[in-house]
């Protein structure tokens, strides 16, 4: 599953952008549901290259799938933010994000004899239950660290109009589009028409007269 999802951004969004958000997830039951779920779970801990870190993290949200079902609401509604940010991002509002504020506590240490700033765990749920607002909050984060890293990979298909993730100069989502779009271009274009156009006039034409000259009048 973390193999998946991935470990690189460029990975990361490509399963972010062209197989979770193409899933209906408001459709999924069951098994799917929590593969899904837990598929986001590891994007959402995937930001740190410490697998000891990771495995720290995947273990907090098993606990807390443990005690309820938060993780398959979280599914649905970070589904719902990713799917509605990319149907958005081709208009003229665009994908809007909410990056939260970070506070962050400033502590003199007599041990260290040095003052420096800390910010909050965020996946230290210990003394409290997260909520899903939480959740998505650190899932619109990483879609904004994800973009960030990344933004040059997505675009939208020049055929269908559906975001995916190019590589190098890409400019359309699949094979077949790209010869969709060749095949009008060819037919539309400007020579195309004109032979097209001279082949209609022959074909409307008298047959006898076509490919012969006036003759003059015959004398005996």
């Amino acid at each position: 599953m973390i193999r998946r999802v991935g470990r690189s951004p460029k990975i990361q969004l490509r399963w972010l952008v062209e197989r979770f958000a193409r899933q209906d997830v408001p459709g999924l039951f069951d098994e799917k549901l929590a593969q899904a779920g837990w598929e986001l779970a590891v994007f959402l801990a995937a930001d740190t290259d410490d697998d000891s870190v990771l495995r720290e993290r995947l273990a907090v949200l098993r606990r807390v799938a443990r005690r309820s079902n938060l993780i398959s609401i979280v599914c649905n509604e970070c589904w719902r933010a990713v799917t509605d940010g990319l149907t958005a991002m081709d208009g003229e509002r665009g994908w809007r994000l909410t990056v939260p504020q970070k506070d962050v506590v400033g502590r003199w240490s007599d041990e260290t004899e040095m003052f420096s700033w800390k910010e909050p765990d965020p996946w230290d749920f210990s003394r409290v239950q997260p909520d899903i607002g939480e959740f998505v909050e650190l899932f619109e984060e990483r879609i904004y660290e994800t973009l960030g890293a990344e933004a040059r990979r997505l675009r939208i298909c020049l055929e269908c109009r559906k975001p995916f993730v190019a590589n190098g100069r890409q400019q359309y989502c699949r094979q077949g589009c790209s010869q969709t779009r060749r095949t009008r271009d060819w037919a539309q274009a400007p020579s195309r028409q004109s032979e097209d156009q001279q082949k209609g006039r022959l074909r409307s034409a008298d047959p006898e007269e076509v490919g012969t000259e006036r003759k003059g009048p015959t004398t005996v």
